[in-house]
């Protein structure tokens, strides 16, 4: 980022434009309430293979954390499904681990009647994203269950999963744990959180992120995925956070959007939570 005002304004001028031309209201959707009200929506994920590679000792031609499954909704069936026999299904061998769908749950109670070790969390109803700051309120709940095993180290041939997810934000508390840790980055305070055997964790928090709104049950966030610090230590027993991967939650007519980045012509974009911070520096210095 450049520190000459004029280049700033030069280019956030670009994004006003694009807005206007495109019939986005740029103030209007700035103050806008994103929800997932409708329940249709998709969280995509596409983890890079070589950190989870490298760890354990491991290389890339032998690696020490591999991805070796991925239920879908339909497959990760939380009402005939169990933990154990997800840890069961699906070998041990390595697959790529790209367009990892997992899909919003309807708001209401948890689901009733779900196999052992099995806590699909329903979307609570007050799910919201601010379209300026990037903060949230509520949660979603995602279905979908991934299978990743250890290939060395002490705990060679284990397999583990992860799944049952809640999308959250609180940022307090993530830092909390960052700071717990020894990691002092500063949580942006998005992450998902583990529910499949009542283990109750974050596993992956978000960074870099930018949004594409349409209105507000329609709009997706991209950004990076990092390995949560107490996934990092259960995993590696370091805790230390990595970028594992890319994401891309899609609600309403983005739901479906691939989990890297690509350029989305015709939307209104905020990068990060950096768009209303440049607007506020150049109003000082106009």
């Amino acid at each position: 980022m450049h520190d000459s005002t004029d280049l700033v304004r030069g280019r956030l001028g670009g994004f006003l434009i694009a807005a206007v031309a495109f019939g986005f209201a740029p103030n209007a959707a700035m103050a806008q309430m994103l929800t997932a009200a409708s329940a249709i929506g998709t969280f995509t994920i596409a983890f890079d293979r070589e950190p989870f590679a490298l760890m354990w000792g491991g290389t890339l031609s032998a690696p020490g954390v591999f991805h070796s499954h991925f239920f879908d909704t339909t497959a990760s069936n939380y009402l005939s499904q169990s933990g154990a026999a997800l840890l069961a299904t699906g070998g041990s061998q390595e697959h790529p681990a790209l367009s990892l769908r997992h899909e919003i749950t309807p708001t209401g109670l948890n689901p009733a009647g779900q196999a052992a070790s099995r806590y699909v969390q329903a979307t609570s109803a007050d799910f919201s994203v601010d379209a300026d700051t990037l903060a949230g309120t509520g949660h979603l709940g995602l279905t979908g269950v991934q299978k990743i095993s250890v290939g060395t180290g002490i705990w060679a041939g284990s397999s583990l999963v992860y799944g049952d997810y809640a999308l959250r934000y609180d940022p307090s508390a993530r830092q909390s744990i960052w700071n717990a840790n020894g990691v002092t980055a500063i949580a942006n305070g998005w992450f998902l959180e583990n529910h499949i055997y009542s283990i109750v964790a974050g596993v992956y928090d978000f960074a870099n992120l930018s949004l594409v709104v349409g209105d507000a049950d329609n709009w997706q966030m991209r950004g990076d995925l990092l390995i949560s610090p107490e996934n990092a230590y259960m995993l590696t027993g370091v805790a230390k956070v990595e970028d594992v991967g890319d994401f891309c939650l899609g609600v309403g007519s983005y739901a479906g959007c691939a989990a890297a980045p690509v350029p989305v012509p015709g939307a209104f974009v905020l990068f990060g939570t950096g768009l209303a911070g440049l607007m506020l520096k150049l109003k000082k210095n106009s």
